[in-house]
Formats: C-alpha cells, sequence, structure tokens
C-alpha cells in the first residue's frame, strides 16, 4: 500500500439532541443481505452454545437491542406513513420533510418488521429448548395476550435488572428474558434451574400496591404464573376453565423434515425444487438468490400447478400454505428457526430468501384417517366441551361413539412440521382403547426432542 493511500482528518462530533431523527440521506444502511449473515450467525450461537450461560447472556443482549430498535423504527415509519406532515420529527432535512418518499418509509418498514420477526422467532426456539421440546408448554405459554413492544421506563430496566440477577445464580442453568420472544406471554423471565424445574418470574419496579385494580392485576397475573407452573412441573392445569393433561404416548415421531433439508440445499443451485412428502402433501421450495425477479413468478406458478396435479386422486379441494405463514405469530406453530436444517437454511427462511410451498390434498388427506377408521371432518358449528379433545378445535374426528376435536396445533404439526399421519393416528388409537375421552389433553410422542436437535 502506497503512502498517498492513507489520509487523517479531525472532526467535532455533537451528539444528537433527538435520538429518533433517524431519517437521513446519503449515509450507509446495513442491507437486507448484511442483516441476513448476521442472523445466521446468531442462530449458530443460539444453537451451539445454548449451555453457555456467559455466550446466552451475550446473545440475548444482544437480541434485546435488536428487536427494541426494530419496535422503535417500526413505530416511527408507522407514524410517518399515517402522518406525512410528521417527518419533521425524525430528520432535519428540509428536502425529505418537504418530499417525503413514502414508498422507501414502506420498503424500510418492512424491512423492520421482516428482521424482527426473525429476531423474536429466534428467541422463541431458545425458549423451545428451555422445554426440551415440549410443544404443549409452548402453547400453553404462548395462548395469552402479549404485553405488546417494549417501553423504555422504569419497569424494562427493573426487567433487565431481574434477569441480570437471576442469570448469576449459580443454580439457573438456561435462562431467557420473555421480551425478546412471541411465545413468552406469561412473566417477564423464564429460568430453569439445574433439576429441570421451570420457573417463571415477574418483576416489578415497585413494591407498593397501587389500588384495587393494581391488586386484581397482580392477582390474574399469580393465577396464570402458577397454572403454566403446575402444567410444566406436575403435566396437568387449566385451560378456558377446562381441566387438561400432558401426557406420555408410546408412539415415536416421525417426519419428511430431512426431505425439507435435501430440497432446501438443492434449492440453492437450481432455484426451484419440487419434493413429494406424502401421499396428501407436495412442497415447492423456492431460492430467489438464484431465481430472477424476472422469472420468478412464471416459475412458481408452473411448479405449484405440477405440484397440484401431481396427485392419484386429483381433487380440487388443494390447501396452499407457505413457510411465511409461520412467521405469522400462533401459538399453533412452532418457531421456524428451530427447524433442523443448516443456519444457513434458516436464516434464508427467516429472511424470506428461501420459501417453502406446501401444497396439500385435502381429499387424500381425510381419507387416510377414513382408511384408519376416523371420520375427520370441518366443524360447521363450534361444538361442545364435551366433544373437544382440546380447545379451538377446527376438526372433528369420529369413530364409533367417540368425538374428539382435532385443533389447529394438530394440523400445523402435520403440514409445516410434516409429521407423519401414521403416527400421529397411531398415538390416537393408542390413546383412546380405553374408552370414551373426556377432558383435554395433550399427548407427547416418544423422542420428539431428538427430531429437532
Amino acid at each position: 500500500m502506497s503512502k498517498d493511500q492513507f489520509a487523517a482528518s479531525r472532526e467535532v462530533h455533537k451528539p444528537q439532541a433527538d435520538p429518533d431523527k433517524l431519517i437521513k440521506t446519503g449515509i450507509w444502511g446495513p442491507s437486507l443481505a448484511d442483516w441476513r449473515d448476521i442472523v445466521e450467525d446468531i442462530i449458530y450461537i443460539a444453537r451451539r452454545r445454548f449451555d453457555n450461560k456467559l455466550a446466552m447472556v451475550q446473545l440475548q443482549l444482544s437480541l434485546h437491542l435488536c428487536v427494541s430498535e426494530a419496535q422503535n423504527n417500526i413505530k416511527i415509519y408507522k407514524d410517518i406513513l399515517k402522518h406525512p406532515e410528521n417527518m419533521a420529527k425524525y430528520t432535519d432535512e428540509v428536502a425529505v420533510i418537504e418530499n417525503p418518499n413514502l414508498n422507501d418509509v414502506e420498503r424500510k418498514k418492512g424491512r423492520e418488521e421482516l428482521m424482527l420477526a426473525a429476531f423474536l422467532d429466534i428467541g422463541d426456539s431458545h425458549m423451545w429448548r428451555m422445554f426440551d421440546y415440549d410443544r404443549s408448554l409452548l402453547y400453553i405459554m404462548g395462548k395469552h395476550m402479549s404485553a405488546g413492544p417494549m417501553q423504555y421506563g422504569p419497569s424494562l430496566i427493573s426487567e433487565l435488572h431481574g434477569w441480570g440477577h437471576s442469570v448469576v445464580n449459580t443454580d439457573v442453568s438456561h435462562f431467557i428474558i420473555n421480551s425478546i420472544t412471541n411465545f413468552g406471554r406469561i412473566g417477564d423471565v423464564l429460568l430453569r434451574h439445574g433439576d429441570g424445574t421451570i420457573e417463571v418470574k415477574e418483576i416489578k419496579s415497585k413494591n407498593s400496591a397501587r389500588g384495587k385494580k393494581w391488586k386484581e392485576r397482580l392477582e390474574r397475573q399469580e393465577q396464570v404464573r402458577g397454572n403454566f407452573l403446575s402444567f410444566a412441573n406436575s403435566g396437568n392445569g387449566s385451560i378456558d376453565g377446562r381441566n387438561v393433561s400432558i401426557i406420555d404416548g408410546s408412539i415415536a415421531l416421525k417426519s419428511s423434515l430431512d426431505i425439507l433439508d435435501k430440497g432446501l440445499i438443492e434449492a440453492s443451485k437450481t432455484g426451484v425444487v419440487n419434493r413429494k412428502i406424502s401421499p396428501y402433501m407436495n412442497v415447492v421450495i423456492f431460492d430467489f438468490q438464484v431465481i430472477s425477479d424476472k422469472e420468478h413468478r412464471a416459475q412458481a406458478k408452473r411448479a405449484i400447478d405440477q405440484a397440484k396435479q401431481d396427485w392419484t386422486q386429483p381433487s380440487e379441494n388443494i390447501l396452499i400454505i407457505d413457510s411465511t405463514d409461520r412467521q405469522v405469530f400462533s401459538p399453533n406453530r412452532t418457531p421456524l428457526s428451530s427447524l433442523p436444517f443448516t443456519e444457513s437454511c434458516i436464516a434464508d427462511l427467516l429472511l424470506r430468501k428461501k420459501v417453502i410451498v406446501y401444497c396439500i390434498n385435502i381429499d387424500v388427506f381425510v381419507n387416510k384417517f377414513k382408511e384408519r377408521g376416523w371420520e375427520l371432518s370441518p366443524s360447521g358449528k363450534e361444538p361442545t366441551e364435551q366433544e373437544a379433545g382440546q380447545d379451538e378445535p377446527g376438526w372433528i374426528l369420529k369413530k364409533g361413539p367417540q368425538r374428539l376435536g382435532f385443533p389447529a396445533i394438530a394440523l400445523s404439526l402435520l403440514f409445516y412440521d410434516t409429521v407423519s399421519i401414521s403416527c400421529v393416528i397411531d398415538q390416537l388409537n393408542e390413546f383412546v382403547k380405553g374408552g370414551i375421552i373426556e377432558g383435554g389433553y395433550f399427548i407427547r410422542f416418544v423422542g420428539e426432542d431428538s427430531v429437532w436437535k
């Protein structure tokens, strides 16, 4: 390197008075491709250093900053889109104020929303690992109302202090602050102790009560925490006023995730891959880093049409879903970043560089149950609690006098997680052989944690 390639400068920097003035022109901003590499690294650390407390402290502090920044930026962009005249609150540049580029603001908002969904999904995956991949606990934790975006103030500072104090407890083996997750909707901090017990910690910024409503709120929170801990530590609790039990089944879980894994890797080379997952489901995998913008729509249509026609029992009753649906939070769906794929493929899925489209022949799906003696049909009306095996049943299963609700969480297991329909039916038959089932149940498969690790 020659000496004329070096330069020196001097600058007096004054901190900007308003940290919300983030709209600037002519400055570098990280692209989605830059963020994709960071997301891949975060996933790698979250998976490979799960038992390293120091690594998890650093990771969760980083995620906490990323989540809070994304939430704040989304709030600002929404304000500008709704009230363009408010642009002056976020920039000093006159040209930008007088001619706001709302398309650019919309694009930036979409990017922040995508990044936020990715960060929260990674947090959810860590929480599920803390539960040893028990989807029933994840569902129960995520079924409650969200506290909403982080709000800077005494409560947030208290949460971080409480989290920090818990981390240094030598008896605590794993931990997560709930604000960096979607599912963490009970308490503020989740802890797992060395003996495997789960602790849900609620952290308050003040000890004093603030009136009758405040006391009632504290009592409700205590009831919710107590109910969850009963599920986590004893397998019994209540959902919507109904007694529900978590029981261990005798059937091993089998899935076709290995087919998806190989398809994702192949799509990195070819751009589009079709795969048959089961008699009722075909998938199409797209890599939009390989397919050009001009051709991807036409290729996508051809590939999906082929997948829809590739059945021995053609049907008009075809359900089309895709991997981006998993980024819209639902307690019924497991985190996308928990899938047993490479960190690179997970990052591509989270940032929609790759997309998996699931084409499901509902008629064939229903017939698979019928072949094993079960009648499966959509519930035309909300069934009674006695008819429902779990809450929120979208389908009803019938076999002789037995009637069970078949809820959305079970459909997610079969569709998104590609679990074998035969092992689900075997589990059902094992479950009902003792007679009519009353109450609600979550049935755990044998060795499910080994599928996800």
